[in-house]
Order: C-alpha cells, then sequence, then structure tokens
C-alpha cells in the first residue's frame, strides 16, 4: 500500500464536506444528513447497521447527539459490549463523560490554552453531525483555539473479526503553527466477560474478576477481559477471548519502512493517570494540570486490575497553518490473546487499512440497497428509498440464494444481517447479532415478515420461501410462536455427509472432524466457526464450500415459543396474506400449483394454548368486573409431546428454537397442501370472530 507524507492530508474544506456557515444544505455531497447544532437538538438515538459482509463479522454500535456520538458499542448482544449498553434516558446524561473523549493541550505562539472538543458548555463551538448510511461523523469548529476537531466512526466489513474505527482529525485553521499533546479515547472500557445486569446491578463487585493482558512491557497493545468467570460456583472457567484497543497516527513518518506497518501509540488504561481522584471524569486534571505533559501521564504507574479500565491513546502533534493529522483508534474483540497479536493486529496496522475499510463500509451498504436504487427529481426521496430499504433488510434480512450450481439442486434461500429491533429507545428486546460469516439473528414474527413482503418483487427466485415458511409457522389453532429464528441445515444421509466431508478435507483426523460437524445440524457461520476453532484446513474456497454443503442439505425454518411469552398476537396471522399477494404478482401462472400441488407444509407446536372461556373468563374485583387473565396456559401434555419430539434423532434443532412440527399418532410430522393450511386458518379466525361480525377477538392473551 502507498503511504501519504506527513501533513499530506488534505484538511476537510467547509462547506464541501462538513457543513459551512450559512450552508443550508439537508446532505453533504456524500450524501449523509447534517445535523446542524447536533448536542443543543433534541436527544435522538440512532445506530450503524452492525453488518460486517457476507464474509465478515458485525459489530453493533449506538449513537446519540451528545458528547461525541457513540453510547455503546459491542458484540452479539447487549452482553458483549465494548461500552457498556445503557438505555436511551441514562445515554443522554452519561454519554459525554463515561464514552470517548478528546483532551487537548496546545501551545500556539507562546500561549498556552487546554480543550475538550464536544464538551457540554453555556457557549459551544459549532458542531454538527453527519449521519450516513454505514457511518457517522461528528465536527467541531472552534474559533478560540483555531482547531478543527472532526471524529468518523465506522465499523469494518470483511474481517474475521469485529471493530470499530474511530479517526479523529485536527486541522489547524490559523495562520500560525501549533503544538498539541492529544488524549483520545474511551473513558469506560468494559472487559469481555461481565453481563449487562451484572455491571448494572453489581457493578464495583464485577470489578474485582477484571484484568489488562498483556500491559506489562509495551502500553500499546491491550488486551481486556475478565480473569475467570464470576458465577458463583466449584467449577472455575478461565476466559479466553476479550477486547482490544490500539492506535496510531495516520501519516508517512509513523509507518516502518520494513514492515509497512503503522507504529501504534501508547494507550492508557488508568482514568487516574488522567482525571486523578476526579471519579466524574468531567476534569482530566492529572493531565491538563499547571507543568503537566502527556509524558507525565504516560509516566503514571497504571493500576490494570480490579478496576474499570480506559482505553486512551496518547500522541504528541505539530500542525503548520491548515494542515491536518488524523489519529485512528480501533477497538474490537478477539478469540484469544494469540489470535490478536498474530492475525489481527497486522492486518489493523497495515498501512492503508483505516482508508480502505471506509470505502468498503461504504460499498457494503450501497451493495446491499441498489436494488431499489433510483434517481429522481428530488434527492430526498431517493435517499428515503434506500435508508428505507436498508432498515427493513436490517429486521426481515436481505435475500440470498445458496447452493447454486449443482445439477437438478434447486437454490436455497437465505436471509442474513436481520435481527430483532433492540435499540437504545425499545431496550425491551435483547437484539442478537451473531457474530459469524452470514450473520443472522433471531426477530419477531411480524417484524421479520412484513418486512419480507417485498422480497420477491426485488429478487424473483426467492419465489414461495416466505409463503412456505411463515405458513408452516402457524399452528393448527391459527397462532404462531413469537420468534423467527435462524434456520438450520441438515444432510439426512450419512453417506453423503462423508462424500461432502471427502471433498473439503484431505483423509486425516480433519477429516473426521468435518464429517462430525456435518452430521450434525448447522448454520452457515456456525459451520465455518466450528472449522475455524479445530484449525482444518480445507481444500475448497469459502464460496464453493458453503455452496456444496447447502445444496445437499435441507434447509429447515427454526422458531421458537419463547418461555414466558404469555400469549399470542392476534394480528400476525395478516401479514401472511400479503407474502401470498406478491407471490401471485410475480408468479401468476404459479397459483394453481402453489396453493394445491406444492409440497405440504407443517404446523408449528408450542408449549401454549389458549383457554376455553370457562377458565379465563373471571370476576377481578368486588365490584364485578369481568376480566380475561391466563388466556393462555403450558399444559403439561403438551410439554410432555415437546420433550419427545425434542428426543427423536430426527429433530432438527434444540429445544429453544427448531423444527417444532405436529406429528400424528404414529410420530410422523403432519403436513397439509397450503391451501388446507388456509382453509384452516380461515375457520379459525371466522370461529373468534365477535358477536358483531365486525372484527377477531383478542383471545389470547395478546393485542394485535
Amino acid at each position: 500500500a502507498s503511504t501519504e507524507p506527513a501533513g499530506a492530508r488534505a484538511p476537510p474544506v467547509l462547506g464541501s464536506g462538513p457543513a459551512a456557515e450559512g450552508d443550508d444544505r439537508v446532505f453533504d455531497e456524500s450524501g449523509r444528513f447534517i445535523m446542524r447544532a447536533f448536542d443543543r437538538q433534541r436527544p435522538m438515538s440512532s445506530f450503524l447497521p452492525g453488518v460486517g459482509g457476507l464474509w465478515g463479522l458485525p459489530m453493533w454500535t449506538f449513537y446519540v447527539n451528545r458528547g461525541q456520538g457513540v453510547a455503546t458499542f459491542g458484540i452479539e448482544n447487549k452482553d458483549g459490549g465494548i461500552l457498556m449498553f445503557q438505555t436511551a434516558e441514562k445515554a443522554y446524561q452519561v454519554t459525554p463523560t463515561v464514552a470517548f473523549r478528546t483532551m487537548i493541550k496546545g501551545s500556539r505562539d507562546g500561549v498556552d490554552f487546554t480543550a475538550q472538543p464536544f464538551m457540554p458548555a453555556p457557549d459551544t463551538p459549532r458542531r454538527d453531525m453527519f449521519i450516513g448510511s454505514n457511518e457517522m461523523e461528528i465536527e467541531e469548529v472552534d474559533e478560540a483555539t483555531g482547531l478543527q476537531t472532526n471524529v468518523l466512526y465506522f465499523t469494518v466489513p470483511d474481517q474475521d473479526f469485529s471493530a470499530l474505527v474511530r479517526r479523529v482529525t485536527l486541522t489547524n485553521r490559523a495562520d500560525t503553527p501549533v503544538e498539541l499533546e492529544v488524549i483520545d479515547g474511551l473513558a469506560k472500557l468494559e472487559p469481555f466477560g461481565v453481563t449487562v445486569g451484572a455491571l448494572q446491578s453489581m457493578g464495583r463487585t464485577m470489578e474485582g474478576w477484571m484484568h489488562v493482558y498483556n500491559y506489562d512491557d509495551e502500553l500499546t497493545r491491550p488486551f481486556f477481559h475478565l480473569v475467570t468467570s464470576p458465577a458463583d460456583t466449584a467449577e472455575v472457567k478461565l476466559i479466553k477471548e476479550g477486547h482490544f484497543a490500539i492506535a496510531f497516527v495516520e501519516d508517512g513518518d509513523n509507518i516502518d519502512a520494513g514492515s509497512g506497518r503503522h507504529e501504534l501509540l501508547p494507550i492508557i488504561c488508568d482514568q487516574q493517570a488522567i482525571f486523578g481522584l476526579d471519579t466524574t471524569l468531567t476534569v482530566p486534571g492529572a493531565f491538563f494540570g499547571t507543568g503537566r505533559s502527556l509524558a507525565d501521564v504516560l509516566a503514571t504507574p497504571q493500576s490494570t486490575t480490579s478496576r474499570t479500565p480506559s482505553a486512551f491513546a496518547g500522541a504528541s502533534l505539530s500542525l503548520a497553518p491548515n494542515a491536518s493529522a488524523s489519529i485512528s483508534v480501533i477497538y474490537g474483540h478477539a478469540p484469544d490473546l494469540e489470535t490478536f497479536l498474530s492475525d489481527i493486529l497486522p492486518t489493523l496496522t497495515k498501512a492503508g487499512f483505516v482508508t480502505a475499510a471506509r470505502a468498503a463500509a461504504q460499498a457494503l451498504t450501497t451493495l446491499m440497497t441498489d436494488r431499489v436504487s433510483m434517481r429522481s427529481g428530488v434527492p430526498l426521496m431517493d435517499n428515503y428509498v434506500k435508508q428505507n430499504y436498508l432498515d427493513n433488510s436490517l429486521r426481515g434480512g436481505m435475500p440470498f440464494t445458496l447452493g447454486a450450481g449443482l445439477p437438478g439442486k434447486k437454490p436455497k434461500i437465505y436471509h442474513a444481517f436481520s435481527r430483532i429491533h433492540g435499540d437504545l429507545e425499545r431496550d425491551y428486546n435483547n437484539f442478537v447479532i451473531q457474530p459469524t460469516y452470514f450473520s443472522q439473528g433471531p426477530g419477531n414474527f411480524r417484524d421479520v415478515n412484513q418486512n419480507r413482503r417485498c422480497d420477491v418483487l426485488q429478487l424473483p427466485a426467492v419465489h414461495d420461501f416466505n409463503v412456505r415458511q411463515f405458513l408452516s409457522y402457524v399452528q393448527a389453532d391459527g397462532y404462531n410462536q413469537l420468534t423467527v429464528a435462524t434456520a438450520f441445515f441438515t444432510i439426512h444421509d450419512p453417506w453423503l455427509v462423508k462424500s461432502v466431508a471427502s471433498r473439503l478435507v484431505a483423509p486425516g483426523p480433519g477429516y473426521d472432524v468435518v464429517a462430525d460437524i456435518l452430521a450434525k445440524p448447522f448454520r452457515p457461520g456456525q459451520l465455518f466457526a466450528e472449522i475455524k476453532a479445530a484449525g482444518i484446513t480445507l481444500m475448497l474456497p469459502r464460496e464453493d464450500l458453503l455452496n456444496l454443503v447447502t445444496a445437499v442439505a435441507e434447509q429447515v425454518p427454526a422458531g421458537q415459543y419463547a418461555k414466558g411469552q404469555g400469549g399470542f398476537w392476534t394480528d400476525h396471522w395478516t401479514y401472511n396474506l400479503d407474502l401470498l399477494t406478491d407471490f401471485v404478482a410475480v408468479y401468476p401462472d404459479e397459483k394453481q400449483h402453489m396453493l394445491f400441488d406444492s409440497e405440504p407444509v407443517p404446523f408449528f407446536f408450542s408449549a401454549g394454548r389458549v383457554s376455553p372461556r370457562s377458565d379465563k373468563y373471571m370476576l377481578a374485583d368486588n365490584s364485578g368486573t369481568v376480566r380475561q387473565y391466563d388466556a393462555v396456559t403450558e399444559p403439561a401434555d403438551k410439554a410432555a409431546e415437546l420433550q419427545a419430539m425434542w428426543a427423536d434423532p430426527s429433530y432438527v434443532g434444540d429445544q429453544y428454537a427448531g423444527a417444532m412440527w405436529q406429528r400424528d399418532p404414529q410420530g410422523s410430522v403432519f403436513r397439509v397442501p397450503i391451501i388446507s393450511k388456509l382453509v384452516v386458518l380461515v375457520a379459525n379466525k371466522f370461529a373468534i370472530l365477535d358477536p358483531l361480525g365486525m372484527g377477531v377477538e383478542m383471545e389470547a392473551g395478546k393485542p394485535g
């Protein structure tokens, strides 16, 4: 990769990217929405898409219009927070202090000054936020110091690790040079292994397990995780997974000529080295104090155990008039310290990586929205359509074809990137974004269904996939489970398992391991993760491997009736009608075949049963008020049937999510043509019309 000489990075040009005074544009030239004076607007929260590409590992990131934006980020779910998950009302309060910070000591023309860009103050400089489809940037222009500060965030796609890049660009807008000492980074980093519930209810106790590793000899490559699992059990489990933080200045003088990699900046992991005894983390007195310097901070002995660490980078910069310098601080996750040092670190520090990763992140969301890209006389509409489709894809998943290329094999449809709609505002949903290739997380039936309505219109290869999947989730009583889980693939024929394994690996121990993996139900991301964890070298490229195994495997939908679901939603069945309508719009000549002659579909079987009126109608108080309570119960006979289903060797899934299909007395899955399923559904709903025939009664404990 080519390198840039010191000071060669062009400073942001006011009016072309960042918003200049008097600039009334809604979008910048990159199509990013401009929120002017963002921290003086009403509070709002949003998020980066959290997609790593088909062959990358995602990271979730939520931001607000307070402080330096990002309020929390991490891997997989709320328990994987590198910066602890905060609900919206807390994030609006604490983000300026406990999240990302920039502290500057400067000297210009013999006059010293200090600054904390983006910190709350009565009179603040101009501050704007730029919201892109897969990035977010904030900017402050401070005339008092002559400095412009830009902070750009994006997640790294197409890599075997999850990471968030924070690029801080400082520009000297004055006509005299300036000397700067900069401390920039994360005020609080939660080591891997602690849950958000434990942090919120016994955070002080959890600190007893916290430790910063790989920090003894040099301060540039810290690795953060708990010493052991904090569970109060006899068995002690060591933790190897961890979070990391690295930083470097992006200029040619900072690149090692031999390796072509950036030299790392020191990381400050002890808050007290910067803030002293100010536990509010408001004033960095140990840095801003008279006579104190960055060198003094770095020389301070730091505590690395039994304390919530920070992850700040320290750098000294000299900026000529109109010159800029960028510090990139990267936070991420690794399965162990060895992988971080041997595989991830060389990738991240390679010259040009940050710029290339940003371009890849932008290209990823462009690729995801190309199906609906349009150019009209109203740019606002053009951008809205793409953003709306991106949001729909995150809820329902983006359909891709797998298993293509083998004669006589119909491609499988797999929806990547989906997840439940949990965020800072909708804190009641525990989102899951699997840190795997082809990442897909569970979602709610209504959300997934309604956001797949247009799949067949944009990708005709989807065909009747969604119709069949969601009608399969309908029970014999017309209701359905809440959660749509990630689909499984399974190869039933043991001979076929061995045949496929022989094409993937050479004879030997690796063959046996791969055969064992393929003999069990698997998901695409899980398949690659297990093969990698076993250290197996494959004989096929990963794309060919995936096409091969999915072509010969059966795809099995997975549903989950969550414990404590407490009922069934009245309106869920209506969304199936849109799937039918859209299929017929694309394939009108196949309507009859789909309804009568296509492969039959099963009935979902959950633990819940709608109680008869005699059991659920009751007097609620002494006034004689009639109420409907305990509308859905979980009877013992259904629990016994589920236990028998899970124990059956042919069952695909686990006791939480899987192909829980109703069986006949002989133990075979009961299936009917789609037209029969629709007749059963209509009959059920007609039977629970209200006495006046105005609508369907909410008899199952949940509204519409």
